[in-house]
């Protein structure tokens, strides 16, 4: 705005002049038609800076209406954003509850608040912080499930109202397992290097085979039996071993959890 002013002043300016001159050129006749001719010029720059004048103010408007419309795109794209977040968190509420009408444990929803430990890039994958504890009846040792209903991991901390829980990578969250349909412990899953997880001390008089439905036994305390954990991706069978072990491929993605329920009984 500050350099169109100038501009503004020049033009009024030289309309002056152009209308003394026009007065001058019809009281000196002669001088008149030579003070014409001097100011025709002139008055054509003057025209011309009267357009540009104009032009100038039409583009600034434009300029304020394309900020303003990017503004406004901005906005809804951003509510847009919001609403595609909450109905994506109610959809996985509702599995949530579906879930919990099949189960007689009841729920606690909680959200993961951070993940892992500062500094070590592996435990990204296998620990993660919850928003409920103690004050929420949450208790070390209680399960993590998924939306679906799937096992992903256990309570090892809590406090008034937080708690640290393993995931199903981590090394240190050891849970009793079997096969869908057997009543008995098959063995023991673990996280292995952060990387898959894997039942160990399956005796070798066990049958298992690639593709079973792996599930928690029940066998630990505060650990119902039942909850999906996984299918049998590879079965490791030596002959002169005492055991055998088989890698699990787990059925949640537990690197997108946002939410999870702990059971509790």
């Amino acid at each position: 705005m500050n350099n169109r002013r100038p501009l503004a002043t020049f033009a009024v300016l030289g309309g002056i002049i152009i209308l003394l001159i026009i007065i001058g050129s019809n009281r000196f006749g002669t001088l008149g038609g030579f003070t014409r001719a001097v100011a025709k010029p002139f008055a054509g720059f003057m025209h011309r800076a009267g357009e540009m004048l104009a032009f100038s103010k039409e583009q600034a408007t434009s300029e304020e209406a394309m900020v303003a419309l990017r503004s406004e795109n901005a906005r809804l794209a951003a509510e847009n954003a919001l609403l595609l977040t909450l109905e994506d968190e109610n959809r996985r509420l509702r599995d949530y509850l579906v879930f919990a009408e099949a189960q007689k444990s009841s729920l606690q929803m909680a959200e993961i608040i951070a993940r892992g430990v500062p500094g070590d890039s592996w435990q990204n994958r296998q620990t993660v912080t919850l928003n409920q504890g103690s004050d929420q009846g949450i208790a070390v040792g209680m399960p993590i499930v998924s939306s679906e209903g799937v096992l992903v991991g256990k309570i090892t901390a809590v406090k008034n109202n937080i708690a640290e829980a393993c995931l199903m990578y981590s090394a240190d969250c050891r849970i009793a397992v079997t096969v869908a349909g057997r009543g008995d412990t098959l063995g023991i899953a673990r996280g292995d290097l952060g990387l898959s997880v894997l039942i160990e001390l399956i005796p070798q008089t066990q049958t298992v085979n690639e593709r079973d439905v792996i599930v928690s036994s029940g066998l630990e305390a505060g650990m119902p039996p039942g909850l999906l954990l996984g299918y049998v991706s590879r079965v490791i069978k030596e002959g002169n071993e005492l055991w055998q072990q088989a890698i699990v491929e787990p059925a949640a993605d537990v690197e997108t959890l946002r939410f999870v329920a702990v059971l509790k009984q």
